[in-house]
C-alpha cells in the first residue's frame, strides 16, 4: 500500500479530477488485496446550491457523481446517516452486517446488508484545510 499513500501524499499526479482519485484509490485497495466492492467520498463545497458531492465508485462500474443539495441534506435520511457522526465528532462507524443489526440502526446499513454487503466503514476524511469529509469503505467478502 506504500505506492498509494506516496502518490496521495504527493498529491495524486496524473488525477484530473476528483473522480480519478477516488478511482484510483479504490483499485490501488482492490489491488493491495482489500476486498472493497464499494467506495464512497463525501466532500462539501462553498458552493451557493451545491453543499457537497459524493463520488460512489463501486467495483466494475465507472465513478458517478451525485450532487448533495439543501433538499437532501435537509431530508431525515441524511440527518440520521453515519455521515453527521463522522464529520461532525470525527470518529468513525463500522459495522459487521452478517448477524442482526438494531432495528433503529442508521438505515444505510440496513440496505447494505438487503444488497449483501458483510462489512460497512465510514470514516472522517481531515483535509488540510480542517474540513471534515468522509468516506465509506463496504464489502461482500
Amino acid at each position: 500500500m506504500s505506492a498509494l499513500f506516496d502518490w496521495l501524499v504527493a498529491g495524486a499526479p496524473g488525477a484530473k479530477t476528483s473522480e480519478d482519485v477516488v478511482e484510483r484509490v479504490a483499485l490501488g485497495l482492490r489491488s493491495e488485496g482489500v476486498p472493497l466492492d464499494r467506495c464512497h467520498v463525501f466532500v462539501t463545497t462553498l458552493h451557493p446550491t451545491v453543499l457537497g458531492r459524493q463520488f460512489r465508485w463501486t467495483r466494475d462500474e465507472p465513478v458517478r457523481t451525485l450532487l448533495l443539495t439543501q433538499e437532501i441534506q435537509e431530508s431525515d435520511a441524511f440527518a440520521k446517516s453515519p455521515l453527521m457522526r463522522v464529520t461532525g465528532a470525527r470518529e468513525e462507524v463500522h459495522r459487521a452486517l452478517e448477524g442482526p443489526l438494531a432495528p433503529d440502526d442508521y438505515g444505510v446499513l440496513h440496505d447494505s446488508k438487503a444488497e449483501g454487503f458483510t462489512a460497512y466503514l465510514c470514516a472522517p476524511l481531515e483535509f488540510l484545510g480542517g474540513e471534515t469529509h468522509a468516506a465509506t469503505f463496504v464489502t461482500r467478502a
